[in-house]
This record gives C-alpha cells, sequence and structure tokens, in this order.
C-alpha cells in the first residue's frame, strides 16, 4: 500500500510539474506561432540590431552576424554611456563608445580600425599587424576578473575611455586574446561542493551497510 501511494505521490509531483511548465511557457509559445514567418538573413552592415525572425537549422549562425554576440550589452560599464544610462536594445547604438565596441572597432593610437573576433569559450582574439608600437584599444569590456595575454604572454593593461581593454602592442604581427580567469572563491566553491557530495555519499553507503548488518 506505502509503495502505490508513493508511487502516485510522485506521479501527481511529476503531473504538477508538467502543467507548471507548460503554463509558463504557453505565452511564449504563443507570440512564436503568431510572429511574421520573416527568416533570419544576415546582417548587411555592422552592430545591426537582431530583427524578429524564425531561426531554422540553415539561418541559426546568421544571429551571431547581429550586436549582442557576447551578451556583454547588458553589462556596460557607466563610462561605455556618453550620457544618460539607457541599455535598451533600440537606444544602444546611438551612444558612440557602445557602437564603437559593438562595431569591433579597435582604436590604434586613437584611430579606428574594424577588427574580425576569432570567438572561443571563455575567449576573444584580435589579431592586427601595426608598422610601429602602439597602444590599441580593444573592443571587448574590461572586467574585473579580466586578462589579457599579447603574443603568447600575459601582459598588464589599462581600462580605454570607453570601458575596453587597452595595451602596448609591438611593431609587426599582434595577437590579442582576452579572457576571465574567475576568483579564488569560484574554486573554493567548487571544492566545498564537491567534498560535500563525497561526504554525503560515504555517509549513505555506512548507513547502508549499518542496515543491511542488522
Amino acid at each position: 500500500m506505502k509503495k502505490q501511494v508513493r508511487i502516485l505521490t510522485l506521479a501527481l509531483v511529476v503531473f504538477g510539474l508538467f502543467v507548471s511548465y507548460v503554463g509558463s511557457i504557453s505565452d511564449v509559445y504563443s507570440r512564436i506561432i503568431t510572429a511574421p514567418q520573416t527568416s533570419l538573413s544576415k546582417a548587411k552592415q555592422t552592430a545591426q540590431i537582431l530583427p524578429n525572425a524564425v531561426v531554422d537549422n540553415d539561418s541559426y549562425k546568421n544571429m551571431f552576424s547581429y550586436v549582442m554576440t557576447y551578451g556583454e550589452a547588458d553589462y556596460f560599464p557607466k563610462t561605455s554611456f556618453d550620457g544618460e544610462m539607457n541599455a535598451s536594445a533600440a537606444i544602444l547604438l546611438s551612444y558612440p563608445k557602445i557602437n564603437s565596441i559593438l562595431s569591433h572597432k579597435l582604436i590604434v593610437n586613437g584611430k579606428e580600425r574594424v577588427g574580425i573576433p576569432i570567438s572561443e569559450p571563455n575567449r576573444v582574439i584580435y589579431k592586427i599587424k601595426l608598422k610601429e608600437k602602439a597602444v590599441v584599444d580593444v573592443p571587448v569590456v574590461a572586467y574585473k576578473h579580466t586578462q589579457v595575454i599579447l603574443n603568447g604572454k600575459s601582459s598588464k593593461y589599462t581600462v580605454s575611455s570607453r570601458g575596453t581593454v587597452q595595451v602596448l602592442a609591438k611593431k609587426g604581427n599582434n595577437q590579442i586574446e582576452v579572457t576571465y580567469r574567475p576568483s579564488k572563491l569560484f574554486f573554493v566553491g567548487i571544492a566545498i561542493s564537491i567534498l560535500t557530495w563525497v561526504a554525503l555519499l560515504i555517509i549513505w553507503m555506512i548507513k547502508k551497510l549499518q542496515d543491511n548488518n542488522k
């Protein structure tokens, strides 16, 4: 009887979760199926805002030719805004500094050059060739634990007037990698989580052995 009650309780919980999930996405699903069925094409100009369009297997990669590729637009520092802060998609491009970042513009000794970012997990890479030693302002926002690797070696950097990474690069070919290194507390938290799960597993095994020996 107890087993049947448990099964019934579990079934009711699963059913409740399913109904709750369906209810939470019903509004989104309705908007999707009633939206204009326009296929997403590739952006024809830099920093173009992502429009409302249908994305499928063939057009999925086209999303990354629009702004906010890295999701950083929601976390721009105050210095990136030229006036009153407003992070709505329709207004972002009206800010010259933000527009230059979203358009992948490197600033070399005060002059703009459009770069081509190479995106990797937790890493953005820019390659640039210089005629002489110069200060390069990379269009990647600098955060607290940002790390810069210049030509394969860890490098110091400064924060530019638009809130981005700025490094002193050498004459010739340069590869500037910007990545994020989590704080030590992050790794401490992971270690604590692993040790907690191991301790719980050991306690469960000990209890199981004690029950079997009774």
